[in-house]
């Protein structure tokens, strides 16, 4: 079976922004619905090339309507390491975003990981940087997708306090659910927010609440 020269790095770049659509950030229905013959023709060997070095859409912003906002990376490159990384931390220096997003093609470097897991463990204390980490295939085939995974919700903080309220619960008596769950990290849950799960059963539908912890 052949597959057109960059259809992977189309279909990355789709989900990507529809994944970045689910978390509020700003996108246009017209870049999340480009087709591949557009996309090409916009982006040319920017995107199909994906090295640490390309700019323009392999470096990228996007915001929400209260102002945050993340820089995107995508890399074809097969290891992202020390090197690539630095770029990184260069570009949100230069921008002032401090959070970012890594889509990587195959495997990022122990050394890089280690690198990584110290910026976002130190809570601002030392480092002012924070990465999220996606591989090809985890943004292409999303976890969220899946016929059998139900629709999972964040409480806000005020429907948080009424459910605990309503059912004379504690926070920490919540099952739990981590925020290194392929689902938390695709809807970017964080710790202590109260998660409702639509299932449906034998019975009919309904909810089940889960506590993030990390």
């Amino acid at each position: 079976m052949n597959i057109e020269p960059g259809w992977e790095i189309f279909k990355v770049y789709k989900n990507l922004l529809k994944m970045l659509s689910e978390r509020e950030y700003i996108i246009s229905e017209c870049e999340i619905n480009l087709s591949f013959v557009d996309f090409c023709a916009i982006y040319g060997q920017e995107l199909v090339t994906c090295s640490s070095n390309s700019s323009d859409r392999t470096s990228f912003s996007v915001s929400k309507n209260n102002g945050d906002t993340i820089l995107i990376f995508i890399s074809k490159e097969e290891k992202v390491g020390i090197k690539p990384f630095k770029v990184y931390c260069e570009k949100m220096n230069q921008t002032g975003i401090y959070r970012a997003l890594i889509v990587y093609s195959k495997t990022i470097t122990p050394h890089a990981k280690q690198l990584i897991q110290g910026s976002n463990s130190s809570s601002g204390k030392s480092t002012k940087y924070f990465f999220e980490c996606f591989s090809f295939q985890q943004i292409i085939n999303r976890a969220i997708d899946h016929e059998i995974v139900p629709k999972h919700e964040k409480l806000s903080e005020k429907e948080k306090e009424e459910f605990l309220k309503s059912r004379n619960l504690k926070l920490e008596n919540l099952p739990k659910i981590t925020v290194h769950d392929p689902i938390s990290q695709h809807c970017q849950f964080a710790r202590d927010q109260v998660i409702k799960i639509n299932r449906l059963g034998d019975a009919g539908p309904y909810k089940q609440y889960r506590l993030v912890v990390p």
